[in-house]
Parts: C-alpha cells; sequence; structure tokens
C-alpha cells in the first residue's frame, strides 16, 4: 500500500475511479452517490459532486489539457492547479454528465 485516502464528510462505497493527472484522482459511487476529485498533495477533496439521483459506475476521463511551460526556478509541487485537469464524464442513471474544471 502506497497511501491511504480517507473518507471525507459524505462517505459512500466506491465503485469506479481514474488518475486525471499527477495532482489529482477521480472516485465515485453510490449509497449516497457522489463524484470526488481528491488532491494527491493533501489527501482532502478538491471538488464534490453530491445528492446525485443513482450511484455512479463509470468514469472517463479526457486528453491533458494545455500547460504552460514552467521556469526552472518555480516549485511545480507547490500547489496543485484544478483548471489543468482534463474534462471528466460519468454516468449517473440514464445521464451522460460531462465536468469541465475553470
Amino acid at each position: 500500500m502506497i497511501s491511504t485516502f480517507y473518507p471525507d464528510v459524505h462517505s459512500c462505497k466506491l465503485y469506479c475511479g481514474r488518475f486525471m493527472n499527477s495532482d489529482f484522482l477521480c472516485c465515485s459511487g453510490g449509497d449516497p452517490a457522489i463524484l470526488r476529485v481528491v488532491d494527491l498533495q493533501t489527501s482532502y477533496s478538491a471538488v464534490i459532486v453530491h445528492s446525485l439521483p443513482s450511484a455512479v459506475y463509470h468514469l472517463s476521463v479526457g486528453p491533458l489539457k494545455n500547460v504552460k511551460k514552467i521556469l526552472p526556478d518555480e516549485d511545480v509541487r507547490a500547489k496543485a492547479d484544478i483548471s489543468r485537469v482534463p474534462k471528466l464524464c460519468y454516468t449517473c442513471g440514464r445521464k451522460l454528465v460531462q465536468l469541465d474544471f475553470i
């Protein structure tokens, strides 16, 4: 085991998960139905989508967004930037939902 992520206020049964980039992962499930984007540096949720009408059984992550070049003297791991996360699609009941993090 490399790391353990503890549940937030909304604990649920997780059904699927994906790494979105090197700084974030997404996990989702049901009972209650939520979708969670976790910051890997802090192990806390950066985004929580809760009160979904049904459980989330599938996630799909789009291509990585273009990122500006970072100068060598800048600290790359100083702060994770949610705007660099690619688009995310998930199924919830009979709906296909797309999220974009701006």
